[in-house]
């Protein structure tokens, strides 16, 4: 069985296998193949990305184990918004997510995904704004898991990775922003929306980002 930590390639190939059998749909590997290598990793893999990278798409891709009572299917449509929802990325844009949905768009209807699925997908990736409350249970779990970092022993260093994502700002305005966006995540009645991370992850995510917050205040 395949680890965390490995190349992810072989979950992509994994995922378009179960999901030819589980929606009936024409999968070109050729088409497959050439939009891994010339769409996906060049994304993720660019000189600007620190944070928002391959390692933050497997990390989700991997704990989606986590939610124990969810369908085979639903599993396919939450997997294969991860891999699309950092895939724009500029963080001089707030539009980052749409763009990204309409990415996964555009693949899903060569592949040959009815509407609805379609639909679901899209929704998926434009909640990771994390801006608005999430709607369903798949969107419970997608904002959790792109979130589940706060909760780890990687904290701080995760939010020094995103520093250097935005370089075009000098460190004191991204501190203060980063201060701002930390103190909106305190103030929210939780920061995990499933039952599975807020019994588990809530405190010790709340741990993390005040001691984030001090160091920040240290260095300003």
């Amino acid at each position: 069985m395949k680890k965390f930590g490995e190349d992810p390639l072989w979950r992509w190939y994994d995922l378009l296998k179960i999901s030819k059998n589980r929606f009936d749909i024409n999968v070109d590997f050729g088409f497959t193949n050439e939009y891994y290598y010339g769409r996906i990793l060049p994304s993720y893999r660019a000189e600007t990305r620190h944070y928002h990278t391959l390692e933050h798409i497997e990390y989700m891709l991997y704990h989606v184990r986590d939610f124990k009572g969810t369908s085979h299917t639903d599993r396919c449509l939450l997997k294969w918004a991860i891999w699309f929802h950092d895939l724009i990325y500029d963080p001089k844009s707030n539009k980052n997510e749409i763009h990204s949905a309409n990415q996964l768009d555009g693949f899903a209807r060569v592949l040959g995904f009815k509407d609805e699925d379609i639909k679901t997908m899209w929704w998926l990736v434009a909640v990771t704004t994390h801006k608005g409350n999430p709607q369903t249970r798949l969107e419970d779990i997608i904002c959790d898991l792109d979130l589940k970092g706060f909760s780890s022993d990687r904290s701080i260093l995760n939010g020094e990775l995103v520093k250097k994502e935005y370089s075009h700002v000098s460190s004191e305005d991204f501190y203060k922003g980063r201060i701002q966006f930390l103190a909106g995540m305190l103030k929210k009645e939780y920061i995990y929306h499933t039952d599975e991370y807020r019994n588990t992850l809530e405190t010790q995510a709340r741990h993390n980002i005040l001691k984030e917050i001090e160091t920040i205040k240290s260095k300003l």
